[in-house]
């Protein structure tokens, strides 16, 4: 990473840059969370539990309060995550054209009974592609447990059924066992990268232009040398972007966003997965996936992204 000295320029005043205003504005936002919250609990620690008062319930719910210590390392490890890598400090987007030296294929996996919902995200993806990439470098797969047939039709989308009497060699099941099966059903060469998702994940145009840059990076750096096989990429997850169905279910899922930047961005800026990953919006290329598989028993089934 290249590394920048700021320094006043000679007979002017110094005037921070942007992004230097943002780390500050950033940084000392999360330190007033940090205050608050910690301040609420003591307050209310008090006021409901005052020291001068003793009984047994008293005691009892004290005692309970050091359960709230068991997520302490999980808080922990977000909050340093969330001070070591900036949510706002990303790449800017580049609209210049994008050249590929392989497709990309979009794999959405779905057990084929909401028809409405597939179609949506399959057109999503097709609008996202088409406006980044030229044809011949960008496919969209739906493997599915049953036949799907939608009102939504493109030569650029293809159709895997799984067979209702397709059982893996090693005992795979679920979703593994319909992703197994698409590994020897797909046009993809090894050369190729997929991106997996779930019926119903869309995506932006500039999230294209960031795979296709993450594929690049992975190219040259697999040329280099520098090693032997392309990493795998996971992208953030949003909740609410569109219509909301359910309030309380989507603000459970939010909670899943502070993990992404938290824990999951720390794990992935060291290049290891100790945390697992995601089942959707995985970025890997279709050889290592092959190399692998997903066919690794009724056990691997249950997290097949993580195993």
């Amino acid at each position: 990473m290249r590394q920048e000295t700021m320094r006043p320029a000679v007979g002017r005043s110094f005037t921070p840059p942007p992004k230097f205003l943002k780390l500050v504005i950033y940084q000392l936002l999360l330190l007033m969370a940090t205050v608050i919250g910690l301040a609420y609990g003591l307050y209310f620690s008090d006021l409901f539990f005052p020291t001068t008062h003793f009984s047994i319930w008293a005691d009892i719910l004290t005692v309970l309060k050091y359960v709230w210590l068991v997520p302490l390392p999980y808080a922990l490890l977000n909050f340093y995550s969330f001070v070591r890598y900036p949510v706002f400090l990303r790449p800017a987007p580049s609209h210049e054209p994008m050249h590929l030296p392989c497709k990309i294929y979009v794999r959405i996996v779905t057990r084929g009974l909401n028809l409405t919902l597939i179609g949506e995200t399959a057109s999503n993806a097709e609008a996202a592609l088409r406006a980044v990439l030229p044809l011949d470098q960008w496919h969209v797969e739906i493997v599915t447990d049953n036949p799907v047939s939608t009102d939504y039709e493109s030569t650029q989308l293809s159709v895997i059924a799984v067979p209702v009497g397709y059982e893996p060699s090693g005992g795979a099941k679920y979703k593994a066992r319909a992703l197994h099966y698409a590994l020897s059903h797909t046009s993809a060469t090894w050369e190729d990268w997929v991106v997996h998702l779930d019926e119903e994940t869309h995506f932006s145009e500039d999230t294209v232009r960031a795979i296709c840059r993450f594929i690049l990076q992975e190219h040259a750096n697999v040329a280099a040398g520098k090693r032997r096989f392309p990493r795998i990429g996971q992208g953030v997850i949003l909740y609410g972007r569109r219509k909301i169905v359910n309030w309380i279910t989507t603000l459970a899922d939010s909670i899943r966003v502070g993990d992404d930047y938290g824990r999951f961005r720390l794990q992935y800026e060291h290049g290891k997965a100790g945390f697992g990953i995601h089942g959707s919006f995985i970025v890997i290329n279709q050889g290592v996936e092959t190399r692998v598989g997903f066919d690794h028993g009724p056990a691997a089934s249950i997290t097949e992204d993580a195993y």
